[in-house]
């Protein structure tokens, strides 16, 4: 756009924007408090920020949120809440938290109030490469190419979702 990066003015129009209570303005304003861009880090100002847009429902903010709940960054460890917004951020198809759930499914977290369902993790995984997202597609070609006891039904599935996404792969 012609011009550099000045992460202290972008902080300042996110602010502008959170202050009216714009979702995505605040969303960003916590991901510069997230990662110290443009203001000093803190964990907890991120959380905050993120919460007022995932309070809007904005997908991002909700899996920021969930992200930090999963890991206690910011907030305190607290991963059926991590569940809850990963699982909001995922009824709108927002396809990090999609991977994320998917995760959280294929290892199983009795602290989370999640049991080990290898089949559902397939499943959130296939709906995140139905949007091209790397990550997906990797989980999704380890499952394939190992024994990991999906059922066949789920995996002529999603062997077929990755033939359409990576046509080489039906060489």
């Amino acid at each position: 756009y012609g011009i550099g990066q000045d992460k202290e003015m972008a902080v300042k129009y996110y602010r502008k924007a959170a202050e009216r209570g714009y979702a995505r303005g605040l969303c960003n304003l916590g991901y510069m408090y997230d990662y110290g861009y443009g203001v000093t880090q803190s964990k907890t100002e991120a959380a905050k920020y993120y919460d007022m847009a995932a309070a809007q429902g904005y997908s991002v903010a909700q899996c920021n949120l969930a992200y930090m709940y999963e890991h206690g960054h910011g907030v305190p460890l607290d991963k059926k809440k991590a569940v809850y917004y990963y699982q909001k951020a995922a009824d709108q198809t927002y396809p990090r938290a999609l991977c994320n759930l998917a995760d959280m499914y294929m290892r199983g977290d009795k602290s989370a109030g999640i049991e080990m369902d290898k089949k559902k993790a397939t499943q959130y995984n296939i709906l995140a490469a139905d949007q091209d997202y790397d990550r997906a597609m990797s989980a999704l070609e380890v499952v394939l190419s190992s024994n990991l006891n999906i059922s066949s039904g789920v995996c002529k599935i999603a062997l077929e979702r990755l033939a359409e996404i990576w046509p080489s792969l039906t060489m």
